[in-house]
Order: structure tokens, then C-alpha cells, then sequence
């Protein structure tokens, strides 16, 4: 067993005997070194006295050169067991005399080393200076055996073996008792310990069992269990909301180790692809990847993978009917505090309506460039002022523009005559909330002259519902006003040419009924009236087209004075209601002032109002007139009972030969000239028209003119297109 896993009885009785083994052994050596220093310095002094008393003794033998003397004296050491060997030398380093005499003259010293006493191996020599008065006459030596001690130290070390043995006995039979009052409590401790880890209880608590050190470790490992145990329900709370929310979010949620290999999905996972965790966890994802894309990803995750970056990729995924959906991946990593990649978890989002929505709009744009730049019309992008932003190629031909920049950023009015910047203005302001409107204006193009245009200026929505930009269609009509021009002087020609021989058919007409009065031919006078009211109606008709012809050259001419607008109203009803005697014609007049205009022209208004009034009415028998005073302006209406609009037919009532139908019913008679001379007129006296109208219910058309007002002299022409 190694010593990391000892039992901690074990290290405890280790620790103690090795504690007592450093003492005993320090001890021992301590006491062994006071005895063999101790017994070296008794040896010195009992060998220092013996060498004075002899060499003392030995003045007279050496002075005497008396060897037999001189050895008599060193015969006296003979009781002395642990003198080896002695010698006299003379003043000269001589040998004088030896004890004993057969001891080998090579073992002894050749000659005096020095005074005094050292130790070679376990001998100890001496060397005792011979005085006689003042002079040194010799020198004593002494050989003092030590082995005598090796066998006092080999004692003594039985002596200290026998004790250092018991005392270890002693201290390992104390130790296996005394250890377990520090011990037990830790051992209690680890095995609490174990069971928790085991079995993940973190209510259990170690019973406090003293004071001491332990019992501060006791109450720190209690609160550190309580600490565990909240944080533990914590995270259970956690990890069971976790789990709450991924399996309940509309993504496919997943987690893998930091090798990349999948360790869970969340609910909508198995959901959607109807596979088991046996089948695709770790790298068995793969399988449910399209085979023409999965390398891709493969290869995209794991370079993420090895650098720690955020993985993002957008791939096909089978789904349990077998079919593939698109979905846009993303995982992050998670590190510890260290900064090393534990996990990684993701997410995998179905975009396949967006990608769908992303193709439609790709091939929305696509579709939107392709007409923009093969269109036949100049087609111009502006922001939501109206400064250019570009021009389709068939514009910059048709404008003869053959640097775009130097009109890029400006507005688009300047493309067109000045006099139409207060209309293009009025145009670009409606569609900025919403509306499409269209005029017609004129420019210069340069090489290629006059160009009439019909432009059209549409709203641009954003992503908010709110106009974020415009587009203008501009179409040459250069051709069709030629026509249309053509088209008035045959009408204008032809009218003035048809007024003579229909005044002179209405003048005889009116003659040969003079001269039929009082005749009796019913027949003929019949035929007359009958000839007289086509002939009539010829002339209304040739009459219009006149005043239209006069409306769209602008010479259409008025006589200005101060009248009696109710009073024009009551004359020009009755007049009507004489005609009409199916319907009734009631009036609600407001009190007006006099007002300044044209009354016949605008009698011919009314008169045009309440005849149309009673045409498209034919099943009611009820015309409400009124007049009403609103500030600085007179409002007049004339509301029927009758046919109504259809909605598309409101914004033309008003235009030139514009002819509305009974479904069920003949045509009704007329060119459609009449609401357009009717609005040319009031609009050249500063005034507004239009129309209230729901289909089958009848219609309610007004006017209104400014009080105290006077003919204008704009251009009735541009003012109606």
C-alpha cells in the first residue's frame, strides 16, 4: 500500500514511532559521545600523571646514563594493563631504554614527535618532557592500549539497544491507543464523507465530538455539507428548469463533451427527428444530415472545435417523415475558471420559411431589376423626398441622359419644365402618404426636343408599413397628345363647321312650323316637333364639344358679375323640374351672399347635375338640392336615389367621355361630356368638385366656390390633367 493511502491510524503510529526513533537515536548518539569524549579525557589524565611521576623519577637515570636504572623504573608500569609499550630517549631523541625490552624497536617512534598526548587509531601516545634544574635532559614516551573502551562502548551499546527496543515497544503500545482519541473523529468524518459521495445525502451531519481543532474541522465540514445541500437543491431546481425550458423552446437544443460528441438533446429534438439517443449520440448526428452537406459541417464544427470560436452554419436537417428542413445552428462553448472547454451547447433554429421567404425575395429583387432595367418606360428610384436615387437604362435613353451622376441626388421635378415643380410636388406629396397619383407634364430632352410625359408616383413601403421610398413611371405620350390634338381641331373644326347648317335646319325648321299652325296636318306638325328636338339635341351636343375644345386650349370664356347664387339655383330647378315630371326636385337653400362668377356657366353646371340626376335615376322619384355656406366657401349638391358608382368609377367620373352603365339595362344616352365641362368650368373659377356614391344606393355630386371671388386665369387645361 502505498503511503497516500495509508490508513490514518497508520500514519499516526508512524508519525510517533518516528518521533520517538529521532529522540531515542539523538539521545543515544548525545550520551555515546559524552562517554567516549568523557573516557578519552580520563585516559589523557591518568596517562599525564603516571608520564610526570615517571619522568621524574627518571632525572637520575638519564643523568647518569644508567640504563638498568633506567629500566627498573619503566618495570614498574607492569601493573598497568593498558600501558603496550614505554621508552626513555636521551637529550639527543636517542633510545635510551624500552619496556618491554622485547618489544620491537620499529614499533616504537624513531624519534620525538612533539610533547603531549594524540590519539592513533586505539592507541593513545604520550610524550613526557625529562627536566632536570633548568635543562631538558630527555623525554619519557607512553603507548596506552584504548581498546578497553571499544568493549565499555560495545556494552554501553547493548546497554542503549535494549532500552531504544522497549522504549519503541512502548511508545507503539501507547501510540495504538492514544492515536485513536485524534483519529477516530477524522475517521468518522471520511467515512460520513464516503457514504455522501455514494449516495448523494447531503442531509446527514458528523456528530460534534469535542472542541479542539477537530471539532472546528467538524462544524466547518457540517456547514460546508449544508452549503452543498442548498446549492445542491438549487441546482436540481435549476437544472429541472433548465430542462423545462430547453425541452419547451422552439429550437432543437443540444450539449456535447469538448471532443464534439453529443451527451444530450432536449424533447423537440427527439420530437422532430423521431431518433433515439443510442442511435445519434456522440457523433451519430451525422447520420441525420443531408449527404450533401454533412462534410461541410463536419469539417466547419470541428475546425470551431479546436480553436474555442462560436460555431454558426446553416445545413438541412431529416425530420421524421423523412423529409429535410433548414435550420440555422449555433453553439458556444462553455469553459471553467481556467478557461477550458467543458461543453459545448447548442441550438439548431428552423429557418426554412425564411430561407423560403429569402428565396421569394431574392427572386422578388430579381424579378423588380429584370423589369426595371427591360422596361419600355423611364423608371426612376427615388428616396422619399424625391431626389433621384437611379434610372433604368431605357430612362437615361429616353431622357437622353448620358451622365447619370450629374442627376443623381437631385430632384426629380427638374427633369420636367418648371411650370410643372408646384404639380410634381403635389404628386411626390401624395404618394409620401400613401397615395398613387399621376400628371402630365412636358420637357426638353436636348437633341431629341418637346416630349409630353404621363408620370405616375407610387409609394415604396418599408418593413414598418411606412413609405420608405418612391418610384416614378414616366411614359412618352408624345405621340398619343399629337393625336389627341389631332383629334380637337377635327372636333373643334368639325363642330364650328356643323353650328352653321344646324342653326339654318333649326331656323327652317322653326319656319314651316310658323306656316303649319293653322293647318290641319297633325302628322306633319308632329314630325316637326320631333325633327326640332333632334335638331335641339344636335346643337347641345355640337355645343359641348365646342366648350371642350375651348377648355382644352384654355379659351374657354366667361362673363363675370355679382348674382344671386339661390336665386340661379330656384330658376334653374324649375326650369328642370318642368322637364321631369316623374321626379320631385326639393331644395334646402343655406342664406348666401352675392357671389362673383359666370352665372350662365355655372347655371350650366347645375343644370348638368340635376339632368344627370334624374338620368341615372330612373327608378326613384326623389332630388334633394342644397346649398350650404362653410366658412369662406359655398358648398352646392344634388343628391339621387338612383344607380350609385362602383367604387373604380369614382376617381373617373369626372373625366372627358367617361360614360357610366345599368347592368340590365340600354346604355344611357350622352358623350360623357358633361361632368368634365362642368368640373373645367368650376375649376376656372377657383372652385372644387367631386363626388359621394355608394353602388345601388345613389350619388351625391358637389361644387364648391370661394365667396366674394373672381375668375381665375390659370390654364383650365393643366388644372383638369
Amino acid at each position: 500500500m502505498t503511503k497516500g493511502k495509508q490508513p490514518i491510524q497508520a500514519k499516526i503510529t508512524r508519525a510517533i514511532l518516528l518521533t520517538s526513533t529521532i529522540v531515542l537515536l539523538v539521545t543515544g548518539s548525545a550520551y555515546f559521545a559524552y562517554e567516549f569524549f568523557t573516557f578519552r579525557e580520563t585516559a589523557v589524565d591518568r596517562m599525564a600523571v603516571l608520564g610526570e611521576v615517571i619522568a621524574y623519577n627518571s632525572t637520575a637515570a638519564l643523568a647518569f646514563d644508567s640504563k638498568e636504572e633506567a629500566y627498573d623504573l619503566l618495570l614498574a608500569l607492569r601493573g598497568q594493563e593498558h600501558i603496550v609499550a614505554a621508552a626513555l630517549y636521551d637529550e639527543h631523541g636517542e633510545l635510551f631504554s624500552k619496556y618491554p625490552k622485547e618489544f620491537q624497536n620499529e614499533l616504537l617512534p624513531g624519534r620525538v614527535v612533539r610533547d603531549g598526548y594524540y590519539f592513533d587509531n586505539f592507541y593513545l601516545h604520550g610524550f613526557i618532557p625529562v627536566i632536570l634544574g633548568e635543562h631538558r635532559i630527555g623525554t619519557f614516551y607512553m603507548m596506552y592500549n584504548l581498546k578497553v573502551l571499544s568493549r565499555q562502548f560495545l556494552v554501553f551499546g547493548a546497554i542503549v539497544l535494549s532500552v531504544f527496543i522497549l522504549s519503541l515497544l512502548l511508545a507503539w503500545l501507547l501510540s495504538s491507543k492514544l492515536q485513536e482519541r485524534i483519529s477516530q473523529p477524522i475517521i468518522d468524518l471520511a467515512n460520513i464523507a464516503h457514504g455522501i459521495s455514494e449516495n448523494k445525502d447531503y442531509s446527514v451531519r458528523v456528530v460534534k465530538q469535542s472542541e479542539d481543532e477537530i471539532g472546528v474541522l467538524t462544524d466547518a465540514f457540517n456547514h460546508m455539507l449544508t452549503q452543498i445541500q442548498e446549492q445542491s437543491v438549487a441546482l436540481q431546481k435549476s437544472e429541472k428548469r433548465f430542462r423545462t425550458i430547453a425541452d419547451n423552446i422552439a429550437q432543437l437544443a443540444w450539449m456535447t463533451d469538448e471532443t464534439g460528441a453529443i451527451t444530450w438533446y432536449n424533447q423537440r429534438w427527439y420530437d422532430y427527428t423521431g431518433a433515439s439517443f443510442k442511435d445519434v449520440g456522440g457523433w451519430g448526428w451525422k447520420k441525420l444530415h443531408h449527404p450533401h452537406h454533412v462534410d461541410r459541417v463536419v469539417e466547419k464544427f470541428s475546425i470551431a472545435i479546436k480553436s474555442g470560436d462560436i460555431w454558426e452554419d446553416t445545413f438541412p436537417l431529416r425530420g421524421i417523415d423523412g423529409n429535410y428542413r433548414w435550420f440555422l445552428s449555433r453553439a458556444i462553448p462553455i469553459r471553467n475558471e481556467s478557461g477550458e472547454i467543458l461543453h459545448w451547447f447548442g441550438t439548431n433554429t428552423d429557418v426554412s420559411e425564411l430561407m423560403e421567404v429569402e428565396e421569394a425575395l431574392r427572386l422578388s429583387e430579381e424579378f423588380s431589376r429584370t423589369l426595371f432595367e427591360s422596361s419600355p418606360d423611364c423608371v426612376i428610384a427615388l428616396d422619399i423626398e424625391g431626389e433621384i436615387l437611379s434610372m433604368n437604362p431605357q430612362g437615361l435613353k429616353m431622357l437622353d441622359i448620358n451622365d447619370f451622376d450629374q442627376y443623381h441626388g437631385r430632384h426629380v421635378r427638374f427633369l420636367w419644365h418648371e411650370e410643372y415643380s408646384d404639380m410634381v410636388l403635389d404628386t411626390i406629396g401624395k404618394a409620401q402618404n400613401g397615395r398613387i397619383a399621376h400628371f402630365q407634364c412636358s420637357s426638353d430632352t436636348g437633341r431629341i426636343g418637346v416630349r409630353w410625359w404621363d408620370v405616375l408616383i407610387a409609394p415604396i413601403y418599408g418593413t414598418e408599413e411606412h413609405v420608405e421610398r418612391l418610384i416614378a413611371v414616366s411614359r412618352d405620350i408624345t405621340k398619343l397628345k399629337e393625336l389627341e390634338q389631332q383629334k380637337d381641331d377635327f372636333i373643334g373644326i368639325a363642330s364650328h363647321e356643323l353650328k352653321t347648317p344646324v342653326t339654318s335646319i333649326k331656323a327652317y325648321a322653326e319656319l314651316l312650323q310658323n306656316r303649319l299652325k293653322n293647318s290641319d296636318d297633325e302628322l306633319a306638325e308632329e314630325m316637326l316637333v320631333k325633327m326640332d328636338a333632334q335638331i335641339n339635341r344636335l346643337n347641345n351636343l355640337i355645343t359641348d364639344l365646342l366648350d371642350v375644345t375651348r377648355i382644352e386650349q384654355g379659351k374657354l370664356q366667361f362673363r363675370e358679375e355679382y348674382f344671386d347664387f339661390n336665386e340661379l339655383v330656384r330658376d334653374v330647378t324649375e326650369l328642370v323640374q318642368r322637364t321631369s315630371r316623374r321626379h320631385r326636385i326639393e331644395t334646402d337653400l343655406d342664406e348666401t351672399r352675392l357671389i362673383l362668377g359666370d352665372r350662365d356657366r355655372l347655371g350650366q353646371v347645375i343644370t348638368n347635375y340635376l339632368t344627370n340626376a334624374i338620368k341615372y335615376s330612373p327608378r326613384a322619384d326623389s332630388i334633394i338640392v342644397r346649398t350650404e355656406v362653410r366658412g369662406s366657401e359655398l358648398i352646392f349638391s344634388v343628391k339621387d336615389f338612383g344607380l350609385g358608382l362602383a367604387p373604380e368609377d369614382i376617381p373617373r367620373v369626372f373625366e372627358r367621355f367617361f360614360r357610366v352603365g345599368d347592368p340590365g339595362h340600354e346604355t344611357y344616352p350622352g358623350l360623357g361630356l358633361g361632368l368634365y365641362i362642368s368640373a373645367g368650368i368650376i375649376h376656372r373659377q377657383n372652385g372644387k368638385t367631386w363626388v359621394a356614391s355608394e353602388k345601388g344606393k345613389g350619388s351625391t355630386f358637389y361644387f364648391s366656390l370661394p365667396l366674394e371671388t373672381h375668375v381665375s386665369s390659370r390654364n383650365t387645361k393643366s388644372i383638369l390633367e
